[in-house]
């Protein structure tokens, strides 16, 4: 679906002051600080986040990846949820942000990798995936940046990996999950910011980007496409197995 010129975000975001060090923090054991600086980062970026429900879905969660900079203050985060459903594990993503001085840090996705792969997986033992919802552009690239087979994608997808989407993200969020879609819609949805999330010209030349504009043309209301990717090394393309070694 074509985004309108009006929409397109052109703006840089500034330049980062320091490299971000990871850290995964049970999410009981999350301090008063820790949680308010996460509503704040959250607030920068998105609206509206209720403070209740955001902390009800973060107490949802097991895990809080956060990201630090030099100073210790957090720049980011992830808050991550591992179930083992009939013998695979499922690693699902809630709220994940950012600070935008920090929007073109790798740090998040190396981050992440290393916990999954070198704690979740080397636990488990058996087969993974990952259940992710985007609520924007730059959450579904990291589909195809990182994996060679994964669902929604523009070129046909598996189907057995497309039927076991439907039925996790079904079993997750019942009537608010659209399997005709893909798209789930959250009771209580958090849309990015009017001129944060939208793809500029540039981001648009990219046939994943148009892709995730047409499977979810309601992402600016809130909307979030459900994907699933194999959590496998055979799975993993050049740049993300470049990711690991680092």
């Amino acid at each position: 679906m074509p985004v309108s010129p009006a929409v397109l975000c052109t703006s840089s975001p500034a330049r980062s002051e320091g490299p971000l060090s990871g850290r995964t923090v049970p999410v009981p054991a999350l301090d008063a600080r820790q949680r308010a600086r996460l509503l704040a980062l959250m607030r920068e970026t998105y609206e509206p986040v209720n403070p209740t429900a955001f902390a009800r879905d973060l107490d949802a969660k097991d895990t809080a990846l956060l990201l630090e900079d030099p100073s210790g203050e957090i720049q980011g985060f992830t808050a991550l949820e591992s179930r083992v459903v009939d013998g695979a594990l499922i690693v699902y993503s809630g709220d994940t942000v950012v600070a935008r001085a920090h929007w073109t840090s790798l740090a998040l996705p190396r981050h992440f990798a290393a916990h999954v792969f070198g704690t979740l997986l080397a636990a488990h033992g058996g087969p993974a995936y990952w259940l992710l919802l985007s609520g924007g552009f730059r959450t579904y690239r990291y589909l195809p940046l990182f994996f060679r087979e994964f669902v929604p994608r523009r070129a046909a997808p598996d189907p057995a990996l497309l039927a076991l989407r439907d039925a996790l993200a079904g079993a997750r969020f019942g009537s608010r999950f659209d399997a005709l879609r893909g798209v789930v819609t959250l009771d209580a949805p958090t849309p990015v910011r009017p001129g944060l999330g939208a793809p500029d010209a540039r981001d648009l030349a990219d046939e994943n980007v148009r892709f995730f504009c047409s499977a979810n043309p309601g992402w600016q209301r809130g909307d979030e496409l459900a994907g699933l990717a194999s959590l496998s090394t055979a799975n993993l393309t050049p740049a993300a197995r470049r990711m690991l070694r680092t």
